[in-house]
Order: C-alpha cells, then sequence, then structure tokens
C-alpha cells in the first residue's frame, strides 16, 4: 500500500493567495472612502461672506471665486427668486448654504467639486398624487369620435383621443377636477370627473361653431380645409324675424348684388354679371339638393346655416349650374329627448308711408304756375277753329287752351285755375289709400327623435298687410323633414 506524504509548499500556496485577497479588499476599501473623505472635506470648507441684497446668481459666482465649487441648478431657477442679504466669518460651506437655500425653498449636495442645486417642495408640502382616467368619446349616434382634445380645466396638460375615440390621461388625485372636451363644429363640454376612471362622452353639434365649419352640400368640411372663395352668414341675421329669409343676404357678404322687386323680394347676383344672355341668378341648394323655387318659398325658421360658394371651385361640386355661385341652405333637424314642441310668434309694424318723401313733387300752386308759364311754347300750333276734346290734358291745360281758342274769358279762366291750386289730394290718399303696414307671423314645430328615425313637422301661418288698402295677402307654410338611418354604411 502506498503512503502519501505531507507536502510543506502546498501550505505556503494557500498563505499566498490569503495574503493577496486581504491586500485587494484593503485597496477597495481606500478607494471607497476618498470619496466620502472629499465630501466631508467639501462640507466643512469655510467661507466669509458680505453680501447685501444680491441675487442667487450673483451669490453662486461670489461662493465659487472664494471656494472653487461649481455650481449646477435648473434654468428657471432664479425666477421669482428674489434677493439675499449674507454675513458670515468663518462659518461651514454646508451651513452658509442651508442657511441661503432653505429660505428659497431649494436644497443641495455636494458631488466632489460640484455643488448641485435643485427644486424641493416646501416643508409641510405634500407631493402630488397622480391616477389615471380613461374613457370614450362618441357623436350623438353613438359613433367614436377621434381627434377630440381632452384637456385639465386651467392647465395645459391633455391629450387627444385615438381612432377609437378612446383617450387617457393622467390627472392629480383632486374630486373637484374637472375635463375639458372640445372638438371643431362641437359644443366644448365640462365633466367633473369626482371619483369616476371611466367616462362616457357625447359630444353634440354646436350652432355656434357652425361659422367654423363649411357646408357645401356634399360635405362638412373645417375652414382650413375648404378651398375657393366663400361666406357663412351669421347667425343672427338667420334668427331675425323676417318673411323671406333672403333678406338676411342682403348688405351682409361682401361680392353679393341684390336687386328689389316691386314687392320687395331680393334676386341675387354672385360676383356681378357673369352671362350676356339668360338668368345670372345663383345655383340654390336646400339639404344637398338643388332646387329651382324662390327663396320666399322656403320657411325662414326652418333655416339653420346659408353658405355661399362664390367662386370657381364649386364647379367642381355642381358643375355647371354652379358657373353663378351656389347658396346652400341647410334646414333645423329635430333634437333629442322625446317629443319637442315648439312655438313663437312674431309682429312687425311701421308707420304710414311719407309720400313727401316717397313721391317729392311741387305743391300744386307750384305746378299750375310751371303749367302756365310753359303753355306759350306749344300752344300757338294749335288750329283756331278746333275745339279741344280733352285727350290727355291735365284741367289746367284745358283752361288755357279754352281761352286761347277764346271759348272762355280771362276771369272765368283764372277763377278755374284758382279752384284748381286749392285742390290737394295728399290728405285723400293718406286716409283712403294708404294703411300702417302689419305682417304677424306664427309657428309652429314638432319633432321626435330616436335611435334610427328623425321626425320633424313645421308648419307657419303669415298675413301680411302691405302700405295699399286692399293690397293685403296671407302665406301658408307645410315642411315635413324625416331622417331614417337604416346601414351605417348608407348614412
Amino acid at each position: 500500500m502506498e503512503k502519501k506524504r505531507f507536502k510543506p509548499r502546498a501550505l505556503f500556496r494557500g498563505r499566498e493567495k490569503m495574503m493577496k485577497t486581504m491586500k485587494l479588499n484593503v485597496l477597495f476599501l481606500f478607494i471607497c472612502c476618498c470619496p466620502l473623505s472629499a465630501t466631508v472635506y467639501s462640507q466643512q470648507t469655510k467661507v466669509s461672506l458680505a453680501l447685501t441684497q444680491v441675487s442667487l446668481e450673483e451669490f453662486f459666482k461670489d461662493v465659487q471665486s472664494r471656494t472653487g465649487f461649481f455650481f449646477i441648478y435648473p434654468s428657471n431657477l432664479f425666477e421669482n427668486a428674489g434677493t439675499i442679504t449674507v454675513h458670515t466669518e468663518d462659518e461651514e460651506l454646508s451651513q452658509v448654504l442651508t442657511k441661503v437655500l432653505g429660505q428659497k425653498g431649494l436644497s443641495y449636495k455636494f458631488q466632489d467639486d460640484v455643488i448641485i442645486v435643485v427644486k424641493e417642495p416646501l416643508p409641510g408640502q405634500q407631493q402630488v398624487v397622480t391616477r389615471p382616467v380613461r374613457g370614450v368619446v362618441m357623436d350623438k349616434d353613438m359613433n367614436p369620435m377621434p381627434g377630440v382634445n381632452v384637456i385639465v380645466k386651467g392647465t395645459t396638460t391633455g391629450v387627444s383621443t385615438n381612432s377609437e375615440g378612446r383617450f387617457e390621461i393622467i390627472v392629480p388625485v383632486n374630486p373637484d377636477l374637472i375635463l375639458r372636451f372640445s372638438f371643431v363644429g362641437m359644443t366644448t363640454r365640462e365633466i367633473k370627473i369626482g371619483e369616476q376612471t371611466n367616462l362616457r362622452v357625447v359630444m353634440e353639434i354646436s350652432e355656434e361653431a357652425l361659422s367654423e365649419v363649411v357646408i357645401t352640400g356634399y360635405q362638412v368640411i373645417s375652414k382650413e380645409r375648404a378651398t375657393g372663395s366663400f361666406d357663412i352668414i351669421d347667425t343672427r341675421h338667420i334668427e331675425k324675424p323676417t318673411s323671406n329669409i333672403a333678406t338676411a343676404l342682403v348688405g351682409t357678404v361682401s361680392g353679393v348684388n341684390a336687386t328689389l322687386d316691386l314687392n320687395g323680394n331680393p334676386t341675387f347676383e354672385i360676383r356681378g354679371q357673369t352671362r350676356l344672355d339668360g338668368s345670372s341668378a345663383p345655383l340654390v341648394v336646400v339639404d344637398g339638393f338643388a332646387v329651382e323655387r324662390n327663396f320666399s318659398d322656403i320657411n325662414p325658421n326652418d333655416v339653420e346655416s346659408i353658405h355661399l360658394l362664390k367662386d370657381a371651385a364649386a364647379a367642381s361640386i355642381w358643375g355647371a349650374r354652379a358657373a353663378n355661385g351656389v347658396i346652400v341652405v341647410t334646414t333645423k333637424q329635430g333634437k333629442k329627448g322625446g317629443v319637442n314642441v315648439e312655438i313663437s310668434s312674431s309682429v312687425r309694424f311701421a308707420p304710414k308711408i311719407d309720400l313727401d318723401y316717397a313721391r317729392s313733387l311741387a305743391p300744386t300752386d307750384q305746378f299750375i304756375e310751371y303749367e302756365k308759364l310753359s303753355f306759350n311754347s306749344w300752344s300757338a300750333s294749335m288750329p283756331s277753329d278746333t275745339r279741344f276734346s280733352g285727350g290727355s290734358y291735365s284741367p289746367v291745360q284745358e283752361a288755357l287752351l279754352e281761352h286761347h281758342f277764346g271759348y272762355i274769358t280771362v276771369q272765368e279762366r283764372d277763377q278755374r285755375i284758382e279752384a284748381l291750386k286749392k285742390l290737394d289730394n295728399t290728405a285723400q290718399i293718406k286716409k283712403y289709400i294708404l294703411q300702417n303696414p302689419l305682417v304677424h307671423q306664427h309657428n309652429l314645430s314638432i319633432s321626435n327623435v330616436t335611435e334610427r328615425i328623425n321626425n320633424m313637422l313645421t308648419l307657419m301661418y303669415e298675413e301680411n298687410d302691405t302700405y295699399l288698402k286692399g293690397n293685403d295677402s296671407y302665406k301658408i307654410s307645410v315642411g315635413y323633414k324625416t331622417n331614417v338611418h337604416v346601414f351605417p354604411w348608407l348614412d
């Protein structure tokens, strides 16, 4: 049996390995202690300062020049920081910094030969706790709405909904916090979220925001996307009581010339005369359909908006018929909430027409004197043996002619003319022919809206007493509008 011998060299090898390990540990400890000792040395550096009403930036520069330490701080650190006053004598730098920066709600730390200054919450101030809020935004037909702006009211924090109308926003934990939802053409909504974490928001069309979009008859687009020249009639003009909605366009749109007929109904030319022959009237589109009727046939209380397309860009939509421009009229629709009934009445009256202003004629005596002065310029051509038979001559001319031919004397002629000077039928016209114009209009609208059907019935009765007696008129208008949603792809 072979015996194993003890080898002392193996023992020395183990001791050498242990010594190397100990040396490495000592070196590691020395390296780790160096930064700590440098930091301690930095904090114990003493400094003497005598600064009065100086800014933080000037304070940092003075400390840097005396100690050699560099400062690192945010770019907005000096906003509303004010001034400081420091008087120290051989005081440790750490104590000086704590005293000065603590007054401004700032903190610091040493990093080798660099002092890092940061903003910290003031004593007693709590950290803001946040939480996520999710939700979906839809229109009145429950279709998702992408691109809706969701903003925390009073801040600039916000997000936009994705293609599915969903959003997620991080907000502070605050039961009084309000989210603001806005979109072009929609009524801005503000919702107090309270403790809710999931929201379902329905946006509705805004009548005030209709001025921000352009209706071409085929589509509704924002002003930024619209090409060509267009105008939008202000809602204030549309809502005024009137018998003819066309009066809302008179004098309100540039480039549109209006001509009134004897009944006061206007006709329009957009951009002036565009044709040598034929009609130059613009094309009228009501709810996406071109119509040939007059504006007087449209119930003014049914109109929601009026848009004018004034240049050749309209021809890309309506073809050659748009050569004279296009007037797009959109009528109202029923509102959600079951059966809605609206009744309105209006009365308009005016004083009698002023004949002296409307017919600026000379008084009777002055007119007769003019006839007498002008008589001698043509009376000599009449044959002396022909008796005057009346014809189209005035009574004054008849008297002058009869005296000229010797049928009456001078006294008789003058008596007849003086009697004619006393006649004045202005008072008779005002009493028996003219009257105070009076227009009274009564409107009734009934609507019912469900998920698939939107029905609206409108009735209007109007009686118009014009300036002239016996020329009164009345008008009855009945309108019915229905929208049926059969399939989403058919809308």
